[in-house]
């Protein structure tokens, strides 16, 4: 069982995956080793070649990334000012979970570039993922005094209201966007989600056909499109829409892994196996896919894999539930061992304690094990 469905995507505009960012003109300053003599720029350059690497390797070549810190360092050193240097240090960061690392860099990045868009929602996002929205929220406004009316800023804005629960807010700003430039698609997909959260989905439909109207032509939109055409007239009609968001975006893990869900639930294992892991090819701590290529294992018997994919997805985030009670169901009804499959049980229940009802099946199960364990 897996307690969990479709995952939406957002346009995060600037929250997305790592992006070579271009190098401005560096200053020249140079710094010996040995008999060489490097510039700033070569320093960045190596570095972000580096980075390249580790992007490439999906996060999980840690010489590339060692490297890629150390060629920072070295040009943060000779020109401390440069606030794309800092600005691509604090990304690197950010995608081995090292967000206060990456806040620092983020932070300077601003210091030396009050108009940094990019470092002002990487830094909400860094947030954001340590769970202190507020935090986030307080960055995107200082950003908004420094840059009114910048799309990508509004639009970034109203995603940490989603964050938050404010829909209203949210669907406000989105719309203020619209109206000033029908042309944005990001905010066509932040709009149409806050109506797919509350459950509107005719007018989730609708946004996200207007967005096709206006020239979209996205994965995000036709996937989104896809979860919301489920909930109206039946998930068989949303496995084409679906297909397509992977078609027109093959290097987006969510159109892979919302793809991998619909192909779970449907009952094709092997083929939801081969879309969540394309999904985790292109990001390996996207602990949804990790989940749901555990439940497709632990479906196909696999349970030594979907044992080491919830564990993945632990390391990943420890306080994600949904791993806790597929991964109690795995130990229990296959693995045979139910205190381990109590603990995770138990560590669901506390995570989402005040969110479940009494009639959740996870409570049915550490009722079954304690009265099992009493017996024996």
């Amino acid at each position: 069982m897996m307690n969990k469905k479709y995952t939406l995507i957002f346009a995060l505009v600037l929250f997305s995956a790592m992006a070579v960012q271009s190098c401005s003109t560096r200053k020249g300053l140079v710094k010996k080793e040995g008999s060489k003599v490097y510039t700033t720029s070569d320093y960045y350059n190596m570095a972000m070649e580096q980075a390249l690497v580790f992007e490439k390797s999906g996060y999980t070549d840690l010489d590339s990334y060692n490297v890629a810190e150390s060629y920072f360092n070295k040009a943060i050193l000779i020109e401390k000012g440069d606030a794309d240097i800092w600005f691509n240090m604090g990304r690197l960061y950010f995608y081995v979970g090292e967000y206060s690392r990456s806040r620092e860099c983020f932070k300077n990045a601003i210091k030396y570039r009050k108009s940094f868009v990019e470092a002002y929602s990487m830094l909400a996002k860094s947030y954001i993922n340590d769970g202190n929205k507020d935090n986030a929220l307080g960055v995107m406004l200082k950003a908004n005094e420094v840059l009114p009316d910048n799309d990508a800023i509004t639009n970034n804005t109203a995603l940490v209201y989603i964050e938050m629960g404010n829909f209203n807010y949210a669907r406000k700003l989105a719309e203020k966007i619209i109206k000033r430039n029908p042309r944005y698609i990001p905010a066509y997909i932040t709009l149409g989600n806050i109506y797919y959260f509350q459950k509107n989905y005719e007018y989730a439909r609708f946004i996200y056909m207007k967005a096709l109207d206006e020239g979209a032509d996205s994965g995000d939109i036709y996937t989104n499109l896809g979860l919301t055409v489920s909930k109206i007239e039946g998930k068989d009609r949303s496995y084409d829409l679906l297909k397509r968001g992977v078609e027109k975006s093959p290097n987006n893990p969510y159109t892979h892994l919302n793809l991998g869900e619909f192909l779970l639930s449907s009952g094709d294992y092997d083929n939801a196996i081969n879309e969540l892991k394309a999904s985790l090819k292109i990001n390996p701590r996207l602990v949804e896919a990790l989940v749901n290529i555990g439940v497709a294992y632990t479906r196909v018997r696999l349970f030594e894999e979907a044992q080491a994919s919830y564990d993945k997805a632990i390391l990943y985030d420890p306080y994600y539930p949904e791993v806790y009670f597929n991964y109690g169901i795995l130990l229990y009804d296959h693995m045979l061992k139910p205190k381990e499959a109590l603990a995770m049980f138990k560590k669901y229940a506390a995570i989402k304690s005040g969110e479940i009802k009494s009639s959740h099946p996870v409570y049915r199960y550490i009722e079954e094990i304690n009265k099992k364990t009493k017996v024996d």
